[in-house]
């Protein structure tokens, strides 16, 4: 891991111990060093680190005085660590908040730590209990995480909304996160030999195989990072770049989109964007309802209304 990587976890740590130094005062070198899981040396040198920290001009009276005779480690701290932190209503709601939601998540239900911070909270603000409740996730989150866990493929039969088409295929699963309310699972499909990003709510049927995850990372160009590529959103490199003039009116349904750029048109807007499939752009002009004018590539200019045409037809039918 690079020292880059690192200076994360080193940075939460040395900020935890140095509260915790202010609260205590004094501890031994071998409590801090099993309080934090680091050896004796590493504990030293983030106490060296520690030493030069402070506010603003940095004059010594806002520096931390650290002082370690044999095993045992004597802290001053400076005005800012030990003054007694203010909480606005605000901050205890959206902390509760993100408590609870975080008690709905399997594992942590029943984790005491959470649920003594939380009574605390709304017992201090005089709130009345705030429950929090997730929706359920979907059928086949679970067979994704064991594949996850035990590094195993997975086949999975998925519906593209982009394409309005199932597909069948394998993929080497590679991290699961929620994002925007939505589970999504990112992964290295061998059907179209790259990096694919899949919403978890629409694969219709996961199945683990026997088969340890290869992750093809020698048929991914130098430039195209596994981890980095553009194609975890969804779209492949295949898919169309397209222009559009939107209406200020309908702006919001666009922006929700990934966009390539965006430029002011007057009271709207000039976008571009990937399109993964006619279907999907289809869907989008239907959606702008002539509050939208596709201006490239200029062979699809008709496109949204050949799609109206069709569809009244089918009302008129009825």
């Amino acid at each position: 891991m690079s020292p880059r990587n690192k200076s994360g976890p080193k940075l939460t740590r040395l900020i935890s111990m140095l509260m915790l130094l202010a609260a205590k005062g004094t501890m031994s070198l071998d409590d801090l060093a099993q309080r934090f899981h680091v050896n004796t040396d590493e504990l030293i040198s983030d106490l060296e680190l520690a030493a030069c920290c402070g506010i603003p001009p940095y004059t010594p009276d806002s520096l931390l005085e650290i002082v370690v005779d044999g095993d045992i480690v004597y802290v001053t701290p400076g005005q800012e660590l030990i003054r007694k932190r203010r909480v606005s209503v605000r901050d205890a709601l959206e902390f509760i908040l993100a408590a609870r939601v975080m008690q709905e998540l399997p594992g942590l239900e029943d984790n005491d730590i959470i649920a003594s911070v939380v009574d605390k909270l709304e017992k201090a603000g005089n709130m009345a209990a705030i429950k929090a409740h997730l929706e359920q996730p979907p059928e086949s989150i679970e067979t994704v995480r064991q594949a996850l866990d035990r590094g195993l493929q997975l086949e999975i039969y998925y519906y593209s909304l982009s394409r309005d088409a199932m597909s069948r295929r394998v993929v080497d699963p590679v991290s699961l996160s929620s994002i925007g309310g939505q589970w999504y699972l990112d992964t290295y499909c061998h059907l179209a030999n790259a990096p694919r990003r899949f919403r978890v709510s629409r694969i219709h049927e996961a199945i683990i195989l026997d088969t340890k995850v290869c992750n093809g990372l020698h048929s991914l160009e130098p430039s195209k990072p596994f981890s980095t590529a553009s194609t975890f959103v969804g779209f492949s490199p295949e898919a169309t770049v397209v222009t559009l003039k939107i209406d200020a009116k309908v702006m919001p349904i666009v922006e929700a989109l990934p966009l390539e750029s965006i430029e002011q048109d007057g009271d709207g807007a000039i976008v571009t964007m990937h399109s993964s499939g006619k279907v999907f752009l289809e869907r989008l002009l239907m959606q702008l309802a002539g509050y939208g004018e596709l201006l490239d590539p200029p062979e699809l200019a008709t496109l949204g209304r050949e799609c109206a045409v069709r569809t009244l037809k089918r009302y008129i039918m009825k």
